[in-house]
C-alpha cells in the first residue's frame, strides 16, 4: 500500500474501491485493526481482482465498529485527497451512510493524525490536507 500514496484516485480507482469495500465488510463484521496504516495491509490480485490481507493482528479489536471509528481508521492511510474522497464516498455508501458526514470525518481524522505524526517524525510524501 505504501506504493500508491502520491497516485490520484483515478490510477488506482479499482483498488481504492475495493479497499473501501474490504474495510466496511470487516467493520460491519466487527473487526476493527487499530493499526490500519499500509505497512499493515497487504494487496495482492485474486481472479484479476484486488485483494487483501492483514498484518499485526495481535492489534485488533472486536466488536461493534461505529461509523465515526470506522472513517477514523483510514486516517493512517497515505495518499491524495482524492483518493480519500473516493474511498469515504464507497465506505458511506456500503455502510448506509450520509456521504458527505463520511468524507469530512475522514479528513478531520485523517488531517488530526498527520499533523500529529508530522511533529515526530518527516512524512515521507506530499501531504495534501
Amino acid at each position: 500500500m505504501y506504493e500508491i500514496g502520491n497516485l490520484e484516485v483515478e490510477e488506482i480507482k479499482e483498488l481504492a474501491h475495493a479497499l473501501a469495500l474490504f474495510t466496511s465488510d470487516m467493520h460491519k463484521k466487527g473487526i476493527y485493526h487499530k493499526d490500519y496504516s499500509p505497512g499493515n495491509i497487504l494487496c495482492g490480485t485474486k481472479d484479476g481482482r484486488p485483494d487483501f490481507c492483514l498484518v499485526d493482528i495481535n492489534r485488533m479489536r472486536f466488536g461493534e465498529v461505529t461509523l465515526e471509528e470506522g472513517c477514523a481508521n483510514f486516517a493512517r492511510l497515505w495518499g491524495q485527497p482524492s483518493f480519500f474522497r473516493y474511498i469515504a464516498e464507497a465506505y458511506a455508501k456500503d455502510r448506509g451512510a450520509d456521504v458527505e458526514w463520511c468524507i469530512e470525518c475522514v479528513f478531520y481524522y485523517r488531517t488530526k493524525f498527520w499533523k500529529s505524526f508530522s511533529k515526530r517524525k518527516t512524512i515521507k510524501y506530499d501531504l495534501k490536507y
